[in-house]
């Protein structure tokens, strides 16, 4: 059986990945309201640190590496077709944090299929998704066409996967 667990830690653990998730997740959103790239870029990278934390906090749960591994078959196309989209909007130091961030949100969508498939805790693999998606409509905004489409619906997105990783260590992390 392709599953694994690692060893059992207390359910504080995972509602802590959670928590700093959210702490740098906050930071980022202070750095995007600021239209500069500089700004940006240092935004980007608190995403990327939530990212990892939350990615922490799926691991904790345990993973169906059957599922890690399934979700990877389309998550990893996914992030090469959003660089063939936003990559030509981008250039040097813009477009290796485009594809490093984009590299990381596929783990954390990997690492969120893996703890569904052993979980069974779809509330995660959800936030996750909305989470992922949203970021799409910020790259679309940042990169290519500004249109309160994208903010409506990226923003909508964004909090409530936010708002789902918050609550999560109440409804069984």
């Amino acid at each position: 059986m392709l599953e694994c667990r690692l060893k059992k830690r207390s359910r504080s653990c995972s509602g802590n990945g959670a928590f700093l998730g959210l702490i740098l997740s906050a930071i980022g959103d202070v750095m995007l309201l600021s239209l500069k790239p500089h700004f940006f870029q240092i935004g980007a990278f608190f995403f990327l640190l939530a990212h990892l934390m939350y990615c922490g906090a799926f691991i904790t749960t345990g993973i169906s590496v059957k599922w890690f591994l399934m979700s990877i078959v389309v998550v990893g196309p996914a992030a090469i077709i959003v660089w063939k989209y936003v990559l030509p909007y981008t250039s040097g130091l813009m477009r290796k944090l485009v594809i490093t961030y984009s590299i990381a949100i596929s783990w954390m969508m990997a690492f969120a299929s893996g703890s569904y498939g052993y979980s069974g805790k779809s509330w995660l693999l959800g936030a996750a998704f909305l989470f992922y998606v949203s970021d799409l409509f910020v790259a679309r905004q940042r990169f290519i066409k500004r249109c309160f489409l994208n903010s409506l619906c990226g923003l909508t997105l964004y909090y409530a996967a936010q708002l789902m990783f918050a609550i999560s260590p109440a409804i069984d992390f």
